[in-house]
């Protein structure tokens, strides 16, 4: 489940497809060929000094012969020269164009939060709430609120640019932009409880049109659902693929009438109280686990744990997510496999 993603692959941590990462690695590159070279010669001279001074069975200590002046004068100011470079470089780049600050007085085009353990973003003068995902348009930089809800979290896409805290009650700011259109691995870098590891964050950078198409879809308001809600029954065996410790279930399309095996989960998304703690847009409000208004367009579930969003994943964490991500801040409800499955068939409408 998790090794055949995206999201299972290693991170890498030198990109040139943003400008502020891209002033990283070139800083990165510099200071390596530099530390690489006083280690070369260094020990160049070691082997020299070990093979040229060896002990060749003379009687006596070896010769002492002073050093000139002007060689120690040279070794002296040659380091000093070296410190100083690669210092005015890392000062001119904390204060160019490419070092991720803001500018003063610039409003957020995103506000993101950590909490234990997924991300809340925002884009507030849009108007959209999503959970786990950043959407950017590529080649156009974003000035992103970091913020966290509960403990210190770290905000890391390395592919964006350095890492930045989310500290409680305090508001950091970055700014980055990524001009190439993919899908790019981030998470928390701050260990912040027993989940930390899964707390995964998919920055997807899309193209102009695929950015407006997502705008669109986000601003639009789930339908509610209607109908009656009679019972059905058990369903039949067939073998899923997402996960290793589910049971056999039955598929999600062939639970009778889909129209009211949706109506069934939206009742239940309500007698639940799942609202108390999820938003959903049109339905309810709360704002103390992810939002889920358009949680079946997400590629992820979890901030990460599943790797791919399917009808199958969604039914699992329905049915127990403690078994999925020990710890994390959702109880298992002890859900039948009926009411998993019409509250799994809810949830994949709000796309």
């Amino acid at each position: 489940m998790l090794s055949e993603s995206f999201l299972s692959k290693w991170i890498p941590t030198l990109s040139s497809q943003s400008p502020q990462a891209a002033e990283m690695t070139r800083i990165t590159l510099i200071v390596t060929a530099v530390c690489v070279a006083i280690f070369l010669i260094v020990t160049a001279w070691v082997i020299y000094s070990i093979v040229h001074f060896r002990d060749r069975g003379e009687a006596g200590e070896p010769s002492q012969k002073p050093l000139d002046h002007r060689i120690e004068i040279v070794w002296t100011i040659i380091p000093l020269l070296i410190c100083v470079y690669l210092g005015w470089i890392t000062v001119a780049s904390l204060f160019g164009k490419n070092n991720g600050e803001p500018l003063p007085g610039a409003k957020p085009d995103i506000i993101v939060s950590g909490a234990q353990w997924w991300w809340d973003v925002r884009y507030p003068d849009l108007g959209i709430i999503t959970a786990n995902e950043i959407h950017i348009e590529a080649g156009k930089p974003f000035t992103v609120q970091l913020d966290s809800y509960d403990v210190i979290h770290t905000f890391w896409v390395p592919d964006v640019g350095r890492k930045q805290q989310m500290i409680p009650g305090h508001h950091n700011t970055i700014v980055f932009q990524h001009n190439v259109p993919g899908r790019y691995l981030g998470a928390c870098a701050q260990f912040c409880g027993n989940q930390h590891a899964w707390m995964r964050l998919l920055l997807v950078v899309d193209s102009p049109a695929d950015y407006a198409a997502w705008v669109a879809q986000q601003k639009a308001t789930p339908k509610v659902p209607s109908g009656e809600t009679p019972a059905i029954a058990a369903p039949a065996a067939f073998a899923t693929k997402a996960g290793t410790a589910a049971a056999a279930v039955a598929p999600v399309s062939a639970l009778g009438d889909l129209e009211k095996s949706i109506a069934r989960g939206y009742k239940i998304y309500q007698d639940q109280t799942c609202g108390t703690c999820h938003r959903i847009d049109g339905v309810s409000t709360a704002r103390y686990a992810p939002d889920l208004t358009h949680v079946a367009s997400r590629e992820t579930l979890g901030a990460g744990v599943i790797t791919h969003n399917t009808p199958e994943a969604l039914y699992l964490w329905m049915k127990n997510p403690q078994a999925i991500k020990p710890g994390c801040n959702m109880p298992n409800f002890q859900f039948s496999e009926e009411q998993a499955h019409d509250l799994t068939n809810y949830l994949e409408t709000l796309k």
